[in-house]
């Protein structure tokens, strides 16, 4: 679902910004400059909607317990407000903003070298879609990994399970009785990162520079299908909407 919100803002802000830069007359297409600009603005805009929808994915995935998207979203809300959905919020930033230059330069690179014109071969489409996935994700994943690290800890006030709504269970799993007797979480990490640099410091210090690149393989493997279609279905439901 947050995909959906996302791809949206990426690919109106990513066009409204390339018009911008490019001036129609001074040549038939945008240079790959302009196209790695544009990517980066988009990234820079869909930081404000991948950070919250990032968050709430990785803590539901790393719940020992079945809990919904809106329980996750309530935990997280009750602990630190709305501020707490910005949780890694620079390092989503300095993820996304390269990342998705990178990725449109790639996609518009290829389909270049390999002549679409138009809707252009499926085929082809898929080959730009697929590579601009898979380079985009290898150039930035080491910063992924970080950002995972830091929005996967839960930070913040200590919540009640009567706080849940709808919820038999607390918070998280460790639980202990308050002087009242209510049943409150107590999984608050005991040293939480407190800067980007600390969760790269501390992550080599502990287990090596291979913990930057640990998921990279699956990771990859999944980047080429999902953008090799992402992108083709850009293309066709542009074309689409222009007849």
């Amino acid at each position: 679902m947050g995909l959906a919100g996302l791809n949206a803002i990426l690919f109106v802000s990513y066009g409204g910004i390339l018009r911008y830069l490019h001036t129609p007359g001074t040549s038939d297409q945008p240079s790959l400059g302009q196209v790695y600009t544009a990517g980066c603005g988009a990234g820079m805009a869909c930081f404000l909607f991948s950070t919250p929808t990032d968050l709430i994915k990785i803590q539901a995935q790393i719940s020992k317990i079945n809990k919904t998207t809106l329980q996750v979203a309530k935990e997280v809300f009750l602990r630190n407000g709305l501020s707490g959905f910005y949780q890694g919020g620079w390092i989503t930033l300095i993820r996304d903003a390269p990342s998705y230059g990178i990725y449109f330069w790639v996609y518009e690179g290829m389909k270049r070298a390999l002549d679409v014109n138009g809707g252009g071969e499926a085929w082809k489409l898929l080959l730009a879609g697929g590579m601009a996935g898979t380079i985009s994700w290898a150039s930035i994943y080491p910063i992924d990994v970080v950002k995972s690290r830091l929005q996967m800890q839960v930070i913040g006030d200590v919540v009640s399970a009567k706080a849940i709504s709808g919820s038999s269970h607390t918070v998280e799993e460790s639980l202990a009785l308050n002087p009242g007797g209510e049943r409150r979480s107590m999984m608050v990490v005991q040293r939480p990162y407190v800067s980007i640099k600390d969760c790269v410091v501390r992550s080599y210090q502990t287990e090596g520079i291979q913990v930057f690149f640990r998921g990279l393989g699956p990771t990859i493997l999944r980047g080429f299908p999902v953008n090799a279609v992402t992108f083709w279905i850009y293309e066709v439901v542009m074309d689409w909407l222009s007849t």
